[in-house]
C-alpha cells in the first residue's frame, strides 16, 4: 500500500510540474539514472557513494542510518528516492518530515528497468528513459555456460537484478535459485561455474584475473576441479556504478560478455 501511495504521488507530482522536480536520493543507483537522463542538475542531495558529475551542487547528506533531516528539508526537494532495501523506518521519518518519498522497485531482473521508467516519469524525461531502456537488449542467447558473481559474501542468483547482466552476456547465473544466496563453496562445486567474478572495492575497475582468489579455488578439494578453476577464469572488478541497479548495467553486461568471449 505504501508503495502504491508513493507511485500515485509520483504521477501526480510529475503531472503538475512545470519543470523537472528537485530530487534527493538515498540510493546510489538513482543519481546514476538521473545523470543518464540528463537531469544531473535536478539532484539536490545524495549519498556519499553517489557518482555525480563535477560541479554538481548536491551535498552528501542522505545517509540511511544517520540522515541529516534538517539540512535535507532545507534543500526543499520535491521528492526523495529511497532504495528498496532501506529500513521502512527511514521512509516513515522522511514522510513525517513532510517529504514525498518514492521507494524503488522490489528486487528482480527487471527492477532496474522499472526504476528507469519511474525516474523518467518523475524527472519529466520519459523519452530519455525509453532510449536508455533500448540499450537493455540481449547481446546473445545463453549458451549453457554458468557465471558466478560474488559480492560481499553473497552470490547473484536468478532472481537478482544482476541475473539480467549475466543472461544478457550469454550465460546463466550459477546459483540455481534465490536472489542473493550466501556464498557457499560446496554449492559452488555442485554448480560448477565456467567463470567467477568477484566484485570487490579494492579490485581494479576493469575485470582482471585474480591470482589470489584463483589460488584459493585451486587449493580447495571441492573447487579445484571446477571449470573456472581449471581454466583460470576467476576474475575480480571494482563494483563501480556500472554494477548498480541502474542505467550502467548494459556496460556491465558488455564487460562480462567480453570476458566470456575471451575465455571460451
Amino acid at each position: 500500500m505504501a508503495r502504491l501511495t508513493a507511485l500515485l504521488s509520483l504521477v501526480a507530482l510529475a503531472a503538475s510540474a512545470s519543470e523537472p522536480p528537485r530530487i534527493a536520493s538515498f540510493s546510489p543507483a538513482a543519481p546514476r539514472i538521473l545523470v543518464a537522463l540528463g537531469r544531473a542538475d535536478r539532484v539536490t542531495a545524495a549519498t556519499r557513494w553517489c557518482d555525480l558529475p563535477p560541479g554538481t551542487e548536491a551535498p552528501r547528506i542522505c545517509d540511511a542510518f544517520e540522515p541529516e533531516l534538517e539540512r535535507l528539508v532545507a534543500r526543499r526537494p520535491d521528492a526523495v528516492v529511497v532504495p528498496r532495501l532501506a529500513n521502512p523506518l527511514l521512509a516513515g521519518r522522511l514522510r513525517a518530515a513532510g517529504l514525498t518519498v518514492v521507494v524503488l522497485a522490489p528486487e528482480s531482473p527487471e527492477s532496474p528497468a522499472e526504476d528507469i521508467r519511474a525516474l523518467g516519469r518523475l524527472a519529466l524525461a520519459t523519452k530519455q528513459a525509453e532510449t536508455l531502456l533500448a540499450a537493455r537488449r540481449s547481446l546473445r542467447p545463453p549458451d549453457g555456460r554458468r557465471v558466478l558473481i560474488i559480492w560481499d559474501n553473497v552470490c547473484a542468483g536468478p532472481a537478482s537484478y544482476l541475473s539480467w547482466v549475466i543472461r544478457t552476456a550469454g550465460a546463466e547465473p550459477a546459483p540455481a535459485e534465490g536472489t542473493w544466496p550466501e556464498w557457499n563453496p560446496e554449492q559452488a562445486a555442485l554448480t560448477n561455474p565456467d567463470l567467477v567474478l568477484y566484485l570487490d572495492s579494492s579490485a581494479p575497475s576493469e575485470p582482471q584475473v585474480s591470482r589470489v582468489r584463483l589460488d584459493e579455488w585451486r587449493s580447495r578439494p571441492g573447487l579445484r576441479t571446477t571449470k573456472c578453476a581449471t581454466k583460470g577464469y576467476v576474475f575480480e572488478a571494482r563494483p563501480d556504478t556500472r554494477w548498480l541497479p541502474a542505467s550502467g548495467l548494459p556496460e556491465a553486461a558488455s564487460s562480462l560478455a567480453l570476458l566470456l568471449d575471451r575465455n571460451k
